[in-house]
């Protein structure tokens, strides 16, 4: 296991310290949870490379159907 020195601010530190107390674990396990969940985002669940500069994608509504608009289906 390699190792990497950083630095936090009092305020930052306060909080890692806090946080890893109400969860029961080192404040370590805390920076490296938090580390493993920036790299899958950053590699992203299969998203190709070149699809991550793209930004994320439009999310497109279907109309409701015919009946809730108050209308009779189309048959």
């Amino acid at each position: 296991m390699a190792k990497l020195t950083i630095s936090l601010d009092d305020d930052q530190m306060v909080e890692l310290g806090k946080l890893a107390r109400e969860s029961g674990v080192s404040e370590n396990d805390v920076v490296r949870e938090a580390i493993d969940r920036i790299l899958q985002s950053h590699r992203g669940p299969g998203t190709p490379r070149f699809a991550r500069r793209l930004g994320p994608l439009a999310i497109v509504e279907h109309d409701p159907p015919a009946t809730d608009r108050g209308s009779d289906p189309v048959r």
